[in-house]
């Protein structure tokens, strides 16, 4: 039972595991998100790179920091997915340029808005100002509670092998 003083009382949470909490929660709710999309984290930050100029898959993983065969695996799903083309780069026909599709244009400004608005929920409010520390702690408790019911996985312990806080007093 939820904040009758034992170990699954939120308020009794410590802010740092409040904060890695709704953070894991609103990461899986954002890749669910972009999942029924057709995207996935990698797919956004691969667009981002190629959102004004098209770019060869070695360019764009200097510029996403992952491997030129972890690119080519997301270039691959973008490509499945409408999102980019591929084509032979024609001032070097052994290089491989990527575009955005006017599709994938359009999802990805899609995305970037869905981002802005809020991740925790359609009705998200602005976001908290970090000088309010007790609003910003309301706020993950709420995000925690939002989510609770779709992850097995938050309990009285965060799955970190942390449980929860020790019994004092």
């Amino acid at each position: 039972m939820l904040n009758d003083g034992g170990p699954d009382d939120l308020g009794a949470w410590p802010t740092g595991r409040l904060l890695s909490t709704a953070a894991r929660l609103v990461e899986r709710a954002w890749e669910q998100r972009l999942r029924r999309r057709g995207l996935t984290h990698a797919g956004v930050i691969a667009l981002h790179s190629i959102a004004a100029q098209p770019m060869s898959q070695r360019e764009m993983a200097r510029a996403c920091r992952v491997t030129d065969q972890t690119m080519s695996r997301t270039v691959d799903h973008l490509v499945r997915g409408g999102f980019a083309t591929r084509s032979v780069d024609p001032e070097d026909e052994r290089r491989m340029r990527v575009r955005i599709t006017d599709s994938g244009a359009t999802e990805y400004r899609r995305v970037l808005e869905l981002e802005r608005d809020g991740l925790a929920g359609d009705d998200a409010g602005s976001p908290v100002p970090v000088s309010d520390p007790e609003t910003l702690r309301r706020l993950l408790i709420e995000i925690v509670l939002a989510h609770r019911d779709m992850s097995p996985h938050v309990s009285g312990s965060t799955g970190d092998g942390h449980g929860p806080p020790p019994e004092t007093g």
